[in-house]
């Protein structure tokens, strides 16, 4: 089985709370580490994630001492779609979104 790291950033302009959190969390930018597996048997390469986690604080605060919280990717997608909502819509307060935008995705 083969596994990979991957590592991006994302971006809130607002401040969010993903599940299992007490407080939110402030805008900015942050970085995301997902540990994936290659699925074999297809004529392809693809890979599944197996887990994913969230480094705090934001990137660029200026702080040392950092954290990695397991996360579900369902809940930071809702959390970003949110937020760009929100950004798109400068009346809407991002915490009054309506549930329908920070409902998570069907995937299939």
């Amino acid at each position: 089985m083969n596994t990979r790291t991957i590592q991006s950033n994302v971006l809130f302009l607002y401040p969010f709370r993903l599940k299992g959190m007490t407080s939110p969390l402030p805008p900015g930018l942050y970085r995301l580490i997902a540990d994936q597996e290659q699925l074999s048997g297809l004529s392809f390469t693809t890979y599944r994630t197996l887990m994913a986690f969230l480094e705090l604080p934001a990137l660029g605060t200026g702080l040392l001492a950092t954290s990695h919280v397991l996360i579900d990717l369902a809940d930071l997608d809702a959390c970003l779609r949110a937020d760009r909502l929100a950004a798109s819509n400068p009346n809407l307060l991002p915490g009054a979104l309506p549930a329908a935008a920070v409902a998570p995705r069907q995937h299939a």
